[in-house]
């Protein structure tokens, strides 16, 4: 589940002791409790994609461990090549939203939702670098 994943990875990223200064924008970084707020949002975003029968468990289960696992691999590799690397990879995503713009026929649901939110990352993807703060 993408949700999950998102959920997982954000709560790993931003509340673990290992979560780099620049994110630490509400001083709750390394603290246990923040931290076991976000793990249960993290499982109840799992729970709830399978309670609505959108997902399997193993689906859930699965966003959460690579949401921690891609969470990891952003902590070794640093904040700003993490950003760099996520600015290459969602180059991909927009060409899609491109494509879906030129083919109407051819939009999922929610399309709508999806093109605006690709057009908020790419405009902060300049200060996302530094996040912009």
């Amino acid at each position: 589940s993408g949700h999950t994943l998102r959920a997982a990875f954000l709560a790993r990223r931003l509340f673990s002791s290992r979560a780099p200064s620049e994110l630490d924008l509400i001083g709750v970084a390394g603290s246990s409790a923040a931290s076991m707020v976000a793990s249960a949002w993290a499982l109840s975003v799992g729970w709830s994609r399978v309670a609505k029968g959108k997902h399997y468990p193993a689906d859930a289960l699965a966003g959460l461990g690579v949401g921690v696992l891609l969470a990891d691999i952003a902590a070794v590799m640093g904040f700003r090549r993490w950003c760099l690397t996520k600015l290459v990879i969602g180059s991909g995503s927009s060409a899609v939203v491109g494509i879906l713009a030129a083919r109407p026929e051819l939009r999922p649901q929610g399309y709508a939702i999806h093109a605006v939110l690709q057009l908020v990352w790419w405009a902060m993807q300049p200060l996302g670098l530094r996040l912009g703060f």
